[in-house]
């Protein structure tokens, strides 16, 4: 029951995060001072001042090294993300809160204490860094037709990002030649054969033959490398179901039968869409400011100024 109704609310979830949401009347783009977020480590709610949830999303996004250019650009897509959040009718899977540090469901947050256990003794300068590109990204929000966009960050991708679609023009294929050589670009995951047919079937119910070399068929691929979909003993699945079955980095996987143990090859790290971190760094250092770098990753949009609550 309780892994149905976690599947329900990443469903509603995925839905919302699709959709662009309608400026507010008259006043424009309002940010609020202070937040409600469910830790779900800790199992609490905190109320803590929007600058430090953004300054903690930060921190999970991208690396705190990057160009000062670069961290307005990913605070700013942050921003207008958790605005997208703070808007959303569907409070309670936040348990109540406003925004969570659930990945799924919100931007992904690390806490003060994770961040300065995890950066020792540069947290106190890094935080000083992130704490400037807060403030800009605060003050701006990314639009398109006058909607707030769900802005959709990757920490690198594959060299080529996916398309959005139609529900959301604004993400368009690109290649990313700053992500194509990238020195920790691909990465793999060896699983055993039962491991594997044990996790598809409580994922989808599918049931494994016994010809175990041949379980995986038919993979179809979009032009970035993504998985758009594949075949475990009859039962088709998409890239992100394997990716989220088996904590793969992306859906760019290909998958091989060595030795007796199926080896998934990952290259990127992310959804494939939108603002690569690692270009935007690179970006940053080669003199591009913040508008240039968001412009560049979200197609047609414009750079607005926000007010507060």
């Amino acid at each position: 029951m309780k892994k149905l109704i976690t599947v329900i609310l990443l469903a509603v979830c995925a839905v919302f995060a699709s959709v662009m949401l309608m400026l507010p009347n008259d006043e424009g783009i309002t940010v609020p001072d202070k937040v409600t977020v469910f830790l779900s480590d800790e199992h609490k709610i905190v109320t803590m001042d929007y600058r430090d949830y953004i300054i903690g999303c930060l921190f999970e996004a991208i690396p705190p090294t990057c160009g000062e250019e670069g961290l307005k650009a990913a605070a700013c897509a942050i921003n207008s993300n958790a605005l997208l959040y703070l808007s959303s009718p569907e409070r309670d899977l936040f348990c109540g809160a406003q925004l969570c540090d659930n990945s799924e469901l919100c931007p992904r947050y690390m806490t003060d204490t994770n961040a300065a256990e995890r950066f020792g003794e540069n947290y106190p300068q890094y935080r000083e860094k992130l704490k400037t590109a807060a403030d800009w990204g605060i003050a701006h929000a990314i639009t398109y037709k006058e909607n707030l966009i769900h802005a959709e960050i990757c920490r690198y991708s594959t060299g080529r990002t996916d398309s959005g679609s139609d529900t959301m023009p604004y993400l368009r294929a690109l290649t990313i030649p700053y992500d194509d050589s990238i020195e920790d670009g691909i990465s793999t995951k060896s699983v055993d054969p039962d491991t594997v047919s044990t996790a598809l079937y409580k994922a989808l119910g599918a049931k494994a033959h016994s010809r175990r070399e041949e379980w995986f068929t038919d993979a179809v691929y979009e032009p970035s490398g993504t998985l758009r979909e594949i075949y475990f003993c009859g039962v088709k699945l998409t890239g992100e179901q394997l990716r989220n079955t088996f904590g793969l980095r992306s859906a760019a996987i290909t998958v091989s039968y060595i030795e007796q143990r199926y080896v998934f090859t990952v290259k990127g790290w992310g959804n494939n869409l939108g603002m690569s971190v690692n270009a935007a760094s690179v970006m940053a250092r080669q003199g591009y400011k913040a508008e240039e770098i968001l412009s560049f990753f979200y197609s047609g949009t414009t750079i607005q100024k926000t007010a507060l609550r």
